[in-house]
């Protein structure tokens, strides 16, 4: 992890590096300066798919196989919040987001397990081999307590495409003006 930190730091801070800061703050601007955006754009999703794949590597190596049915939505939302907790466009924001992602769900693991050890909390109500999974039983009870059920959802949430805007067709009325 320090490793591909340092390299990752090194890319930014070169001269390719700047051109991708510049293109994300101002596409515009970079533009004008005479640098094809499409390219640096293309170059970026190129070098962020092989770091990607380096990650599912790793994890591959780690459970000594690959299935979809490791990649469960609980491990997305985990990586999004160690992003968003370490702030997202920094190469030391993620490392500081799962120091504290790993330090909040320990800490809180610790308080459970002391809480029901001391009897704060009754052995009916949470024992201790359910404090690890304590923390998925608000985000089950939210969903399970819907009565519309997947009807909330949109249409292209559920897998189906979004249809097109309608567009009015001009009428013998409105076919001379214009907007």
């Amino acid at each position: 992890m320090a490793v591909l930190s340092l390299l990752v730091h090194r890319v930014t801070s070169s001269p390719w590096g700047r051109v991708i800061r510049s293109i994300r703050e101002d596409q515009d601007a970079a533009r004008s300066l005479g640098k094809n955006s499409f390219a640096y754009k293309l170059q970026r999703l190129v070098l962020g798919g092989r770091d990607g794949r380096a990650g599912g590597d790793d994890a591959g190596v780690d459970y000594q196989s690959v299935s979809p049915g490791y990649y469960l939505p609980a491990i997305t939302f985990s990586v999004y919040a160690v992003v968003i907790l370490g702030g997202p466009g920094s190469v030391r924001g993620p490392i500081v987001g799962a120091i504290v992602f790993w330090f909040l769900l320990q800490f809180c693991a610790g308080i459970l397990t002391d809480a029901i050890a001391s009897g704060w909390i009754p052995s009916s109500v949470l024992s201790t081999n359910d404090v690890l999974t304590f923390r998925f039983v608000r985000h089950r009870q939210r969903t399970a307590a819907r009565p519309q059920g997947d009807r909330a959802v949109p249409g292209h949430a559920r897998g189906r495409p979004l249809s097109p805007p309608r567009r009015r067709r001009p009428t013998a009325r409105t076919a001379g003006r214009s907007r």
